[in-house]
């Protein structure tokens, strides 16, 4: 299978996919949030916010790191249908795995954390999406550069699951709803692209070495992913940790905002993630030349998103989310300093980085930023609230872009630069 010429139909049909993507699994669940402020109240609001939270963690040990290593072995060896089976049976079994480790994991967060405990419905709808959304089959389309179908599942079953939010969600009872409806949902999309990849991949049981292989190969990415979660995902959790529930509601809507800006950004690199990786065996002047290009272009994209969410959050909060709320507009605010930030790294991390194989050294930068942000987070949050949350959120995501640019430039490895490694 040759790639198409950058650009063409079939990269701006996979990049309105995944921007579809993004748009289902952001700016769809806004529409619902209107009416969730106002029906769930503060405290449960701010309650299933935070278990929502802790479900993308657990997500991310069933996902491991396949989105990013899965993709790049697709990527890598789509036209090898033997090696292309053994690829997809060793994620599968692998996935296996660690979805009883996740489930052990659920089980000892329930034991030994009490906030937890207090919505154990809440809890365990949360912990069932975790287990359908990680088996989905997404990194083997995006590995072979077809996504469109996948991407149109996914979304149309993300707006049936926020449709039912409408229909089943009434009052502060029925919070645990919100999850069931989205781990319902996320399960039929999930069969469904399954199968259509055992149409197109012979389908075979998984081997223990395979399996393993599969986990050796997506250990560093899930380590990146880990690292990560440290100061994206697990946020809200983290907060509720040391705050009241309700209070934890105005972090929870300024981070959905935040998130709906900063996730305009991450398509292109996910996109380009496996075209660079193509080209850096074959073309890697074009390469460094396609990821400036994008550096640029998602810099530019950052800025203008960062000023219209600081201006625009005073107006937008109350009309979103409506009263009793007026403490997310100062997070917001404070939140959407990270935007610019984070188009640097999804660049030169996702896109640049993890394709010339310079895993490690990402680890250790994605690592330290998610460390650094719970220390500032406890250290923080005791004594300025949400504030102290959400500028550790900013501190971090600036310490992991200023240490890409700095590690690549010292490297000589900065795509800008036309006289580094690649020319």
């Amino acid at each position: 299978m040759r790639l198409p010429p950058l650009p063409g139909s079939q990269f701006l049909s996979n990049l309105a996919a995944l921007y579809g993507i993004q748009l289902a699994t952001l700016f769809l669940p806004l529409l619902s949030l209107p009416y969730l402020t106002r029906v769930l109240q503060p405290a449960a609001w701010g309650q299933l916010g935070a278990i929502t939270s802790l479900s993308f963690v657990l997500l991310l040990l069933v996902e491991y790191g396949f989105q990013l290593s899965a993709t790049r072995d697709v990527a890598r060896h789509r036209d090898e249908p033997r090696r292309l089976a053994r690829i997809v049976a060793g994620v599968q079994g692998a996935k296996a795995i660690l979805l009883l480790l996740m489930l052990g994991a659920a089980l000892i967060v329930y034991a030994l954390i009490p906030v937890v405990r207090e919505t154990p419905a809440v809890y365990w709808c949360g912990v069932a999406f975790a287990a359908a959304q990680g088996f989905s089959p997404f990194w083997y389309f995006q590995g072979v550069e077809r996504v469109q179908r996948a991407a149109a599942l996914d979304m149309a079953a993300r707006g049936l699951a926020v449709a039912g939010v409408f229909v089943f969600v009434h009052g502060p009872q029925d919070a645990y709803r919100v999850l069931a409806l989205q781990a319902v949902c996320s399960l039929l999309a999930v069969a469904w692209n399954t199968g259509r990849m055992y149409r197109e991949v012979p389908l075979r049981l998984p081997r223990w070495p395979e399996a393993l292989g599969a986990l050796r190969a997506g250990w560093t990415l899930f380590v990146f992913r880990g690292g990560v979660a440290l100061y994206t995902s697990a946020n809200a959790f983290v907060l509720r940790l040391f705050l009241p529930a309700a209070s934890v509601a105005n972090f929870v809507n300024a981070e959905r905002l935040a998130n709906a800006g900063k996730s305009l950004l991450q398509p292109v690199s996910q996109l380009l993630f496996p075209r660079v990786t193509h080209l850096i065996q074959s073309d890697r002047p074009r390469a460094r030349h396609l990821t400036a290009r994008s550096l640029m272009l998602m810099t530019a994209v950052g800025c203008l998103g960062a000023g219209l969410a600081f201006m625009l959050a005073p107006l937008i909060v109350p009309v979103v989310f409506g009263p009793g709320y007026e403490r997310s507009v100062n997070a917001l605010r404070i939140l959407s300093l990270s935007i610019p930030f984070v188009a640097v790294s999804n660049v030169l991390g996702l896109q640049w980085m993890l394709p010339l194989g310079l895993d490690r050294v990402f680890n250790g930068i994605i690592i330290s930023a998610g460390v650094l942000n719970i220390a500032l987070a406890v250290l923080l949050v005791r004594a300025f609230g949400l504030t102290g949350m959400s500028g550790a959120v900013v501190v971090s995501e600036g310490f992991a872009a200023v240490a890409m640019l700095l590690y690549l430039a010292r490297a000589g490895l900065l795509p800008l630069s036309r006289t580094g490694r690649f020319g």
